[in-house]
């Protein structure tokens, strides 16, 4: 992305009436089905100012829609730039509502431009400054950076929060729990009263605004979430076993998460774990940190294998491409590098691998010396905990 070139503003105006038309026919027959289907409740808001940014918090797989349910008018989405490389369903996409592409895993300063050159010509976007879905309940990391963005930008600033949405498709699920969702505008702040605030005030509100805790919420209000395979597919965001302390160990069947040590946990309709040593994702994954950055330190002492996964597929993405680099790879994270072996190996220093991003449960995007991969498995894996442990080797902050 260091030779990105902003595009002309006549790809942004040419169609849009075209996406406003699409908009305001899809909501039609969508907003009835997503309140009956996620049972959501809200109240419509119709924005004081023609351009504002929207941002709100990333709980849901169908927080898109609940957030045009939420807000008067049309709104330009910020998408993960991999579902633009979908063939002709990303030619649809494009064509009907030509979203704004953000690159998981690169720099994301190609965006931010590209959201302010949107809010100059006049066309409200709506924003995820999460990034990714929360994977333990609480409000994740959200860049200082936006609120640089949004003091240079135009129009006004609208901060919308949903509740509910984490017990209803937590990150790690893969089933729809039926339990209700709440969202709501917290405040639009003018631009008269962004004018007067520093970009540090503006991130502040932004993130208060946004932030939420599933599990306290859910403590407050204890609404039932029922639902088929309720643990399953937990192993992709808990993988530290609190009983034998063993990283990797963990697998889940229905409702339950377990351990081959004997650890046994439930996970209930009201989205607590039973059994466990913590009745909760985020205060596990709390502890798990601190038991993960211990391994990496052991390692890099002694420079051992940290993690590893069988079965990884990795490609190399060039533009709206991408090229199948191997299969069934044995993928091994050392201290000082990534590396895949199968029929050929591949070799990522881990001091050239300056980005490294999540998608959805299962895509993992890296970039290295200036070259994009994307990293998938044949089977259910733990992506994240190769998130973590790349933030953790290099000294970063894991969010």
């Amino acid at each position: 992305m260091s030779e990105f070139t902003l595009p002309q503003d006549s790809y942004w105006t040419k169609g849009l009436k075209r996406s406003k038309a699409v908009y305001a026919l899809l909501r039609l027959p969508l907003t009835p089905y997503f309140k009956i289907r996620n049972r959501f409740h809200c109240k419509k808001y119709t924005p004081k100012d023609k351009t504002f940014l929207l941002v709100t918090n990333h709980n849901s797989t169908v927080d898109h829609f609940l957030n045009v349910m939420g807000i008067r008018g049309y709104v330009r989405f910020v998408l993960s730039d991999h579902l633009l490389r979908k063939g002709i369903l990303s030619k649809a996409l494009k064509f009907l509502v030509n979203p704004i592409p953000r690159r998981k895993g690169m720099s994301g300063e190609p965006t931010v431009k590209m959201i302010q050159q949107n809010l100059r010509l006049g066309v409200p976007v709506i924003l995820y400054p999460e990034g990714n879905r929360s994977f333990n309940g609480r409000t994740g990391f959200i860049s200082p950076r936006t609120g640089d963005m949004v003091k240079q930008a135009a129009g006004s600033l609208i901060t919308y929060r949903i509740e509910g949405a984490y017990m209803q498709t937590p990150r790690w699920g893969h089933t729809l729990r039926r339990g209700p969702l709440f969202g709501q505008v917290v405040r639009e702040y003018s631009r008269e009263e962004l004018d007067r605030m520093s970009a540090e005030e503006i991130y502040r509100h932004i993130c208060e605004d946004l932030y939420t805790d599933a599990y306290a919420y859910q403590r407050e209000h204890m609404y039932r979430y029922p639902g088929k395979g309720l643990a399953e597919h937990l192993e992709t965001t808990l993988f530290v076993c609190p009983k034998c302390g063993k990283m990797g160990g963990l697998a889940s069947r229905d409702d339950h998460f377990f351990c081959a040590c004997g650890m046994r946990a439930k996970v209930n309709e009201y989205g607590f774990l039973e059994g466990a040593r913590f009745d909760n994702v985020y205060d596990w994954d709390m502890w798990q940190r601190e038991e993960m950055k211990k391994h990496v330190e052991v390692c890099k002492s002694q420079g051992l294998l940290i993690a590893k996964e069988e079965r990884a597929v990795l490609f190399k993405v060039n533009g709206d491409h991408k090229q199948l680099m191997g299969e069934g790879l044995k993928l091994m994270l050392y201290p000082d590098r990534l590396e895949f072996e199968g029929a050929a190996r591949f070799t990522f220093p881990m001091d050239k691998i300056t980005q490294m991003a999540v998608a959805h449960t299962a895509f993992l995007y890296f970039t290295c010396d200036g070259q994009y991969y994307e990293v998938r498995n044949a089977a259910v894996w733990p992506v994240n905990k190769y998130f973590a442990l790349h933030r953790m080797i290099r000294g970063m902050q894991y969010v």
